[in-house]
């Protein structure tokens, strides 16, 4: 987590939005992953817009995975209302999001 923690930094310290859109995607795997469904749905939500997936279909397994993940345990009305809320964040807010979260993650004991 703190290698996506890290290139959030470098990618919004360089304006690299579109590798930007690829890490805050990564960090929506990671809260799936860690059971963190509502902050899945709308770092997923944020990132829709920006994504092509013609080169990159691992990324795209991975955001299927986390999106299935998140609305089997939040349900079809809440993940589709975290979504929306998402979609309305601009890349910057999804990324702060995303770093707060991780640096909260990072410093939680594990267990």
């Amino acid at each position: 987590m703190r290698c996506l923690r890290e290139a959030l930094e470098i990618t919004r310290l360089h304006s690299l939005a579109r590798t930007q859109v690829y890490v805050v995607e990564g960090a929506a795997s990671t809260a799936a992953r860690k059971g963190d469904y509502e902050l899945t749905a709308t770092l997923l939500g944020a990132t829709e817009s920006c994504v092509s997936y013609d080169v990159f279909s691992v990324e795209r397994e991975l955001r299927l995975e986390a999106e299935q993940e998140a609305r089997s345990s939040l349900g079809e009305r809440a993940f589709v209302e975290l979504y929306a809320a998402g979609s309305l964040l601009s890349l910057d807010d999804a990324s702060e999001r995303a770093a707060t979260w991780l640096a909260i993650e990072c410093t939680a004991p594990e267990g």
